[in-house]
């Protein structure tokens, strides 16, 4: 969708990027594993966090990081005009180191 809302705004001066974050733990995937896994949520959630690349699922404050440091200070300044129709994964790895 970044890609083709890129292309469709491009002629406009309007840049599309966006930020796809993998496994974050948040109370959601709490209540995920609790309503899906009951009686296993360690288990599973232990089987996610080593899904990841770097061993571990990602916390909110990290994601939040990113987007601020990353799209508010720069892709959306003057700076990063050449940047568009990209997706930046913040995956721990997920999609590049996987095994």
């Amino acid at each position: 969708m970044t890609y083709s809302v890129a292309r469709d705004y491009i002629a406009h001066n309007i840049r599309c990027v966006c930020i796809s974050p993998a496994r974050v733990h948040t109370p959601f995937v709490d209540g995920y594993l609790r309503e899906n896994y009951s009686g296993r949520e360690q288990e599973i959630y232990e089987r996610f966090a080593k899904a990841q690349p770097v061993g571990r699922m990602g916390r909110p404050e990290e994601v939040a990081t990113f987007a601020l440091l990353t799209f508010a200070l720069f892709l959306c300044s003057d700076a990063a005009a050449f940047i568009t129709g990209v997706d930046y994964p913040l995956d721990g790895g997920f999609l590049n180191l996987r095994g």
